[in-house]
């Protein structure tokens, strides 16, 4: 087994109390389309790092931040291991629910409950957001495996249109505090006491790690990553004939993997 406390309790997949629905998304076709995005995106890394994306199967994976598991129950299907944990939401679908049995953990991520060197992969995606960075980085240091990877996806608080707490609010980072807290309980959303971060927040936050912007990638790949469309191809088109750090600096989300090197 990869856990370190055999006595860590499977998330309650059949008790609701939990749940918080303003931060776990439910739609399941959206949650579908983000999930190939996600694999699209991993395609792009080993495009980039040379890697072989046949070897994805028999990988060991974690994601951290399980939400409504809509992401999680197709994840698992790419792996040859596959856990996923969240600090508090829960499962509600009942297929969803039947697909995670097993594997869904209720965790903290400061405290990882799984041995040394255990993953090869970790999905990280809009969660970064919602943490106090503690002990994490040294942990996800700890369990990645020398060579393994970590896909982190966050909010860029540049961008004017950055999300905060799942709520879009033009100019949320450059609006005065009490303003911020006046939209978002207009909006009955919940103001969260941590800081989306920018560039150089993740850069020093995982030094440890070889860290690729693969953002500017993305975006000039657009048209692959998000199968098709017209929008997609005029965004890989106007992309092409941008500078990476302004790609960087419009783009809504940061993208990055983080490598262990040893």
């Amino acid at each position: 087994m990869w856990f370190t406390e055999p006595t860590l309790k499977l998330i309650p997949m059949t008790d609701e109390s939990g749940y918080r629905s303003s931060f776990a998304v439910t739609d399941r076709s959206s949650r579908e389309r983000k999930a190939i995005r996600t694999r699209r995106m991993i395609e792009l890394y080993f495009s980039i790092s040379s890697g072989n994306l046949e070897n994805l199967k028999s990988m060991t994976a974690l994601e951290i931040g399980t939400g409504s598991g809509e992401m999680s129950r197709i994840f698992a299907t790419w792996f040859e291991k596959f856990v996923t944990f969240d600090y508090m939401d829960f499962v509600v679908d009942s297929d969803t629910r039947d697909a995670l049995q097993g594997v869904c953990l209720r965790a903290d991520a400061n405290r990882l409950p799984f041995r040394d060197e255990s993953f090869d992969v970790v999905l990280f995606q809009h969660v970064i957001e919602h943490m106090v960075m503690r002990e994490f980085p040294e942990e996800l240091y700890r369990v990645l495996r020398p060579g393994g990877f970590c896909l982190l996806a966050s909010p860029n608080r540049v961008n004017p249109i950055c999300e905060v707490s799942h709520q879009s609010v033009f100019a949320y980072y450059y609006l005065p505090k009490f303003v911020r807290s006046w939209l978002l309980k207009r909006k009955g959303a919940i103001e969260e006491n941590v800081s989306v971060p920018v560039w150089g927040d993740i850069l020093r936050t995982f030094k440890r790690f070889e860290i690729t912007d693969i953002t500017w990638k993305v975006l000039r790949n657009w048209k692959y990553v998000n199968s098709g469309g017209v929008k997609a191809k005029a965004l890989s088109f106007v992309a092409k004939f941008c500078p990476k750090w302004l790609l960087r600096t419009v783009s809504p989300t940061q993208l990055a993997i983080l490598r262990r090197l040893k």
